[in-house]
């Protein structure tokens, strides 16, 4: 039995380790040609939205570290992640998925949940504060001449395929019930996001018959 559990264990391992991983990241290092490093604050009042696209895999969200400075921390800061709703000239975030949970309050800030995302759909990244007077400073990417910056440094996720029109981060003043164009704010939070990939039918078809052959073996052995 004890060779059997190796067997799968070694069988198993490399799928993990293959598909776990950053799957964006947009912390370009400082300073990058054409880019600057802006800011702007988060409270009850400013909750901002930055659209995302998955690729052709299902995955599992794990971990999203993101650059979010402390300015006045009496509220309650969060991280959620949310469907995409309206005209693709006209997107907005519309339905709540799941909220992380900030593990690391330090700079930067860590989230961590266990949110289940389709192959080649579009989500947004909310952040922003439900209740106190406290405010944040989130940091997000500029390009230079001015302008949003929707690039990627490393993954396969996308930041910049949702609707037909400029991609851009959203703001709501009103707890998430409607959104608008940020205005000059209107990009991208600087953040890094660890996803799993799902593994397709396929590969647990032949997970299981690989337990299934072993166990074979492994009942002949004890006749």
């Amino acid at each position: 039995m004890s060779q059997m559990l190796l067997v799968l264990a070694f069988l198993f391992a490399p799928w993990c380790a293959a598909n776990a991983g950053i799957t964006l990241d947009n912390l370009f290092p400082d300073p990058t040609s054409g880019m600057s490093v802006m800011q702007r604050q988060l409270s009850s009042s400013a909750w901002y939205a930055t659209p995302i696209t998955t690729d052709g895999s299902d995955y599992t969200l794990t971990e999203v570290s993101a650059e979010i400075a402390d300015s006045n921390p009496a509220g309650t800061l969060f991280m959620e992640v949310w469907t995409v709703g309206g005209p693709l000239d006209n997107y907005a975030p519309q339905t709540k998925i799941d909220r992380l949970f900030l593990v690391d309050a330090n700079y930067p800030k860590v989230f961590t949940g266990n949110v289940s995302l389709s192959a080649n759909t579009s989500y947004f990244i909310v952040t922003g504060v439900d209740n106190g007077g406290g405010q944040w400073f989130e940091k997000i990417n500029f390009g230079d001449p001015f302008g949003p910056y929707f690039l990627v440094q490393s993954g396969s996720w996308s930041l910049s395929t949702i609707g037909v029109g400029t991609p851009q981060s959203l703001k709501s003043a009103d707890f998430g019930a409607t959104w608008t164009d940020g205005g000059a704010l209107s990009a991208p939070l600087r953040m890094s996001i660890t996803a799993m990939a799902v593994p397709e039918p396929s590969t647990w078809r032949l997970l299981g018959l690989g337990i299934l052959v072993l166990a074979g073996h492994a009942l002949r052995r004890r006749v």
